[in-house]
């Protein structure tokens, strides 16, 4: 799959045959740049990726964005929908359908003033630290935490001196943050993943299959470069 089909959702990038014949899915998502991103000529890299997996198993990816919390309550209540690129957090196992792992990226702490912590120790005295709403929580105390809705809020609040300290993905870090973004050494990862509402589910086997298709083909590590450099 070239750089084109990787940025540009349910674009035809590789000749194998579907493996299956099904009509649209709607696959709920959120604002996670650059992952997912709900304006712009590319729709993020995570729903291009997700876009080209379902194209192969027979299926048009309709990505509908949601703040977090709702989308992931829609998935769980609509038969046959669809949540990426989601953490696997706690909790959720008995919800939903963990088709697919998409990829991995590092996390850390990220501020614009000031060093960031390089250990959960050197965390621990800070006053506050910001986190997006759905993400797994740092093993940090909970009322340290200062929970947001989206990136641009966390930029917000790290410019306003409300939170000390960003934690999580490196990518939408550095995205959001740009060149005044201070990005510390990776404590941690998460895996970011296809799930599905098990009523109605694509079956993971086929999922897999696909996945395989773009990883021998290079698609995913062509991927995992952009993330990188994003």
């Amino acid at each position: 799959m070239r750089r084109r089909a990787v940025c540009a959702a349910g674009v035809a990038g590789l000749a194998l045959p579907a493996l299956a014949t099904r009509s649209a899915i709607e696959v709920l998502t959120f604002e996670a740049r650059p992952f997912a991103i709900r304006r712009g000529p590319e729709p993020g890299l995570a729903l291009a990726l997700v876009a080209e997996v379902l194209r192969l198993v027979g299926v048009q990816a309709v990505f509908t964005f949601l703040p977090y919390a709702y989308a992931l309550a829609r998935v769980g209540e609509q038969p046959g929908a669809a949540l990426a690129p989601a953490p696997r957090l706690p909790g959720l196992g008995p919800v939903l359908d963990w088709s697919l792992p998409l990829f991995e990226t590092p996390d850390g702490f990220a501020t614009l003033h000031g060093p960031p912590p390089g250990s959960w120790a050197e965390a621990l005295a800070l006053p506050a630290v910001a986190v997006l709403e759905g993400d797994a929580p740092p093993p940090l105390p909970p009322g340290q935490l200062r929970h947001h809705a989206s990136p641009r809020d966390i930029v917000a609040a790290l410019r306003e001196g409300e939170a000390d300290a960003w934690h999580g993905s490196a990518p939408m870090q550095r995205h959001a943050l740009g060149a005044a973004a201070r990005l510390g050494r990776p404590l941690g990862s998460t895996a970011r993943w296809l799930a599905q509402n098990p009523k109605g589910a694509i079956p993971g086997g086929e999922l897999r299959d696909a996945m395989a298709a773009l990883e021998a083909d290079g698609s995913v590590g062509f991927l995992l470069r952009e993330l990188d450099a994003a």
